[in-house]
């Protein structure tokens, strides 16, 4: 019977350490962040159905342990990072991903020796086109989100991925773009971002599978001792 309990204990250590391990390797590889802000201008005439001071709202996930490539000036590219994102602009012009291999975050401590930058860009879409003289123009990028701060220099300490949400107050310039482009026409939607979160992690429903996969445990374990 001794055996049975010191076997029990050490099944129970094994299922806990490799349930647990699990989830915080599954919080390591995927950060989500919500990015709000306005509309505060245009390069263009404005279009349809695009106005000043309509709301921005974006949220993008990304692979936190994506290796970042050495880009000039200093700091580094991390290509493909975003895996998956989606903007609204007032309440009816939607967006999302279409490719993940067009995104990129850079993240640049002392860019060129002056500014410390923090960028995320998409630049292909599933958008609707908007209606110029021209004809229907689709979107070409969207700056999601890009932070500047100047001479010192303080916001960033690395060059790394930011795993938690920058601090607008470090920095100087928050904004965020989206431009239309076409061999004939070029059309920019100019905003500010006013804040950034991380969406938070499911806890609730990761403690329950746990419990459940704890329950099932349980029982095959009494079956065995008896």
């Amino acid at each position: 019977m001794k055996n049975r309990t010191w076997i029990f204990g050490v099944l129970i250590a094994i299922v806990a350490n490799g349930v647990v391990g699990f989830f915080q390797e599954s919080r390591a590889e995927l950060i989500t962040f919500i990015v709000e802000g306005e509309v505060i201008g245009f390069d263009g005439p404005p279009q349809s159905p695009f106005e000043l001071g309509q709301s921005y709202s974006a949220t993008y996930t990304f692979e936190s342990e994506t290796v970042g490539t050495s880009i000039s000036g200093g700091g580094k590219d991390y290509g493909g990072a975003v895996i998956s994102s989606n903007f609204r602009i007032g309440s009816s012009y939607e967006g999302t991903l279409a490719d993940s291999a067009s995104t990129n975050i850079q993240v640049s401590d002392n860019w060129w020796g002056h500014t410390d930058v923090y960028t995320v860009t998409l630049n292909n879409m599933n958008a609707p086109p908007i209606q110029t003289t021209y004809g229907p123009v689709n979107p070409s990028k969207l700056t999601l989100i890009s932070l500047e701060d100047y001479l010192p220099p303080t916001a960033l300490s690395s060059d790394e991925l930011l795993l938690t949400p920058p601090t607008l107050s470090d920095f100087e310039n928050h904004f965020w773009n989206l431009e239309f482009e076409s061999e004939e026409s070029y059309h920019r939607i100019r905003g500010n971002v006013l804040s950034v979160s991380v969406v938070p992690e499911p806890i609730s429903s990761t403690l329950f599978i746990i419990g459940g996969g704890m329950l099932g445990f349980r029982r095959f374990i009494k079956k065995f001792m008896k």
